[in-house]
């Protein structure tokens, strides 16, 4: 894998560097701190309930919060009907601790399971699910007089798009996997700021040709990195997380994608993040949360046999598979699993390192919404603490200099 260099932030980077030989390296956490941060946002479903799958980004030197969804009147276990919202807020943290929000406008629509991509102090927002189905909605979101926010309409994408990944390189934005018009996809679109009349251009499809669903993605200088994302299953293949980190060159004269897996052996466990998140921070990438593959990927797969496989099972198998698939929701947070550890890309080493032990409490959670919100701080806005359920915690991922 090639060399990755960055001018931010460095003294991480060279810091892990030094101890560095091959794999997944576990070192100390003092160079990072995690902890919840107070603050409210004056609406119950943001304050009580908590959302997943929310836009955020930095927009000037604020952070922006906008839509989401729960299930705020009933459990999605007992069948509970899932909201979503259009509320937008801006928040200042203000003592390192606290983050003061207010609200600052709609969204277009009720939105949430979209791509946020930031690109300098504007924030893009792209897809997502509403009451409607599977969005196509393409907007610029920037900073207006009164402390609101400005929606500018950009020309519609080609296709709806939601549980996709997002990243950015210089003045391009990316759009990776998820669902593309109902399906899901390997597709990777990259759209350019300063050539919008391009529209969007199609670069290598993914390496697992049937898909990847909620993936994870960032980038380090002109490099793309993937994780991540599920296949759910059709009539002839079988549910798969998918496994392995996926990088390209986009200044190669013919990029194609290069993969990576963690040895095994290595502490890591085979979870690469899926619903979690992948950030650019410290001059590299911190990854955390997501699903456990061992206990989501049966879930799905009982889905997907008695969706698709029905007529050859016996009674006795459908009522142990429904009888499975109804309990499955009803565990404690603990038992899914997900993932709660930190680990960190240096780009000095092109290696990862795992920087933080589990810490379930605050980062075991799927569907959160991440801001790097300078070179060194990274806001964990909300997500679900197991499926259905949502959590209204803020935490903050600092690491130090």
């Amino acid at each position: 894998m090639k060399l990755w260099h960055s001018s931010l932030f460095v003294p991480l980077a060279l810091l892990l560097g030094a101890f560095a030989s091959c794999g997944v390296h576990r070192v100390q956490n003092d160079y990072i701190k995690v902890y919840e941060v107070s603050g409210t946002f004056g609406n119950p479903a943001y304050d009580v309930h908590g959302v997943s799958a929310a836009f955020a980004g930095r927009v000037g030197d604020q952070i922006c919060f906008a839509g989401g969804a729960n299930f705020p009147n009933s459990p999605a276990a007992n069948g509970g009907q899932k909201e979503y919202y259009d509320a937008v807020f801006l928040g200042s943290p203000v003592d390192g601790r606290t983050i003061q929000w207010h609200a600052a406008g709609k969204l277009p629509k009720a939105l949430a399971y979209g791509v946020s991509m930031q690109l300098g102090d504007t924030l893009y927002i792209a897809g997502g699910e509403s009451h409607d189905g599977a969005e196509r909605g393409f907007y610029m979101l920037t900073k207006s007089a009164g402390n609101t926010l400005a929606i500018k309409p950009l020309a519609p994408l080609p296709f709806t798009i939601s549980n996709a990944a997002g990243a950015v390189i210089e003045h391009r934005l990316f759009l990776i996997g998820g669902m593309q018009d109902g399906k899901p996809s390997s597709a990777v679109w990259s759209y350019d700021i300063d050539n919008p009349s391009k529209g969007w251009s199609r670069l290598p499809d993914l390496p697992h040709a049937r898909g990847y669903v909620q993936p994870v993605a960032a980038s380090v200088d002109d490099t793309l990195f993937v994780s991540g994302g599920f296949y759910p299953g059709d009539d002839k293949h079988p549910v798969t997380v998918n496994q392995g980190i996926h990088s390209l060159d986009i200044t190669a004269k013919v990029p194609h994608w290069r993969t990576g897996l963690f040895p095994r052996g290595e502490e890591k466990r085979m979870d690469y993040w899926a619903g979690g998140t992948l950030t650019p921070v410290a001059g590299g990438l911190i990854a955390t949360g997501g699903v456990h593959k061992a206990v989501f990927e049966p879930a799905l797969e009982r889905l997907r046999r008695l969706n698709h496989h029905k007529e050859a099972l016996s009674s006795t198998e459908a009522r142990k598979l429904r009888a499975e698939q109804e309990g499955y929701m009803t565990h404690p947070e603990a038992w899914y699993q997900f993932t709660s550890d930190v680990y960190y890309f240096s780009p000095v080493t092109s290696r990862w390192f795992r920087i933080l032990s589990p810490i379930p409490s605050l980062l075991g959670r799927a569907g959160a919404s991440a801001v790097a919100f300078d070179e060194g701080c990274i806001y964990l806005l909300q997500g679900e603490l197991k499926p259905g359920v949502r959590s209204p915690k803020v935490v903050c991922i600092e690491v130090q200099p």
